[in-house]
């Protein structure tokens, strides 16, 4: 029978399986931004205004970018205090207040820390919403008398009389206090030196006792937290990793959109030291969790170290009587004992 049949299969090509690669899940897209933040629009789609991450950009087409789910969580909530005034982001601004228009169009008026203005441009910015509630609140006071805001029906006209008497200058009312870092909050690194519009390079700890002395305007006043809460610790303590946990890798370099690599270690130290903002705190451990080592695992039971074993005591030789009938000094040995 030439039929083989046993069970021999080695003969046989061993066919060559692939794995199969398990499917690359799609990224997750990041959620919507509003870069004006609150859910309002920009005014002024064709102006253009510097962004830290983006540089000089359209405010129309950074608009665009967060819609389309461009711009990344930690990002956003960076944005609107960059821009609120540039795109005209806040809600229109009756600058006289109570609706009235400006009587006097033509009319310059100084606003303290800002360049002097017409009465009609004034106007006009606070319509296309450039400027904020805060500052809308105080605006009325600077101009009520200088752009007209109440104008009185005209008295008829009387032959000329003697000037009256000029009634006593009151004296200055003095500004009322300024917390410079907002909501009650202090200053935590009084040394550091920081840039605010009107008043240039200064320290905080020197802008903060201004600010206590009643040397800052009102009008002033609410424009400078924004302005110096990261360089001057204004915000309130940060846990980097989340839940009171440290860093459980100090080391490790760590890279956040639009911030340059930092150390954990330092990132840890700034958002302590208050210089990270409660928006900015509550997205960043997402980033740093795993490189930083924010959730460290327990570490394996170490084992006591194995003693090495005590070596067994060695045996004194023992002497055997050699020579003829086991006397001293025989002819193979000596003294009974065997060499």
């Amino acid at each position: 029978d030439d039929d083989d049949d046993d069970d021999d299969d080695d003969d046989d090509p061993v066919p060559n399986v692939r794995p199969t690669l398990a499917p690359v899940p799609s990224p997750t897209p990041f959620p919507p931004c509003n870069v004006c933040g609150n859910g309002r629009s920009v005014n002024l789609p064709e102006d253009r205004v510097r962004v830290e991450g983006f540089g000089m950009v359209e405010c129309g087409e950074l608009e665009r970018d967060g819609l389309n789910r461009r711009i990344s969580p930690f990002e956003c909530p960076l944005i609107p205090d960059q821009i609120n005034s540039a795109c005209g982001c806040n809600p229109p601004c009756n600058v006289c207040g109570n609706g009235r228009p400006v009587g006097n169009p033509n009319a310059v008026v100084s606003i303290p820390g800002e360049e002097p203005i017409r009465c009609r441009d004034l106007q006009t910015a606070g319509l296309a919403g450039s400027i904020t509630p805060s500052e809308c609140m105080i605006v009325p006071g600077f101009i009520r008398e200088t752009c007209g805001c109440d104008p009185s029906t005209p008295a008829p006209t009387r032959p000329p009389t003697r000037p009256p008497t000029p009634a006593p200058v009151p004296a200055p009312v003095p500004f009322p206090p300024c917390n410079v870092c907002g909501n009650g909050r202090s200053v935590s690194l009084p040394g550091r030196m920081v840039r605010v519009e009107g008043f240039g390079m200064v320290e905080c700890g020197e802008l903060e006792r201004d600010g206590l002395n009643r040397q800052i305007s009102p009008f002033q006043c609410p424009l400078i937290p924004d302005q110096i809460n990261s360089e001057c610790g204004c915000n309130p303590p940060c846990n980097v990793c989340g839940n009171g946990r440290p860093i459980g890798n100090p080391n490790a370099i760590v890279n956040i959109p639009g911030e340059p690599a930092m150390l954990c270690e330092d990132l840890q130290a700034a958002g302590l030291a208050g210089s990270i903002t409660a928006s900015e705190c509550e997205v960043i451990p997402g980033f740093i969790r795993d490189i930083c080592v924010c959730d460290p695992s327990t570490p394996a039971p170490t084992r006591p170290p194995t003693r090495p074993p005590v070596p067994a005591p060695v045996a004194s030789p023992v002497c055997v009587p050699v020579g003829k009938k086991g006397g001293k000094g025989g002819k193979k040995g000596g003294y009974g004992c065997s060499p």
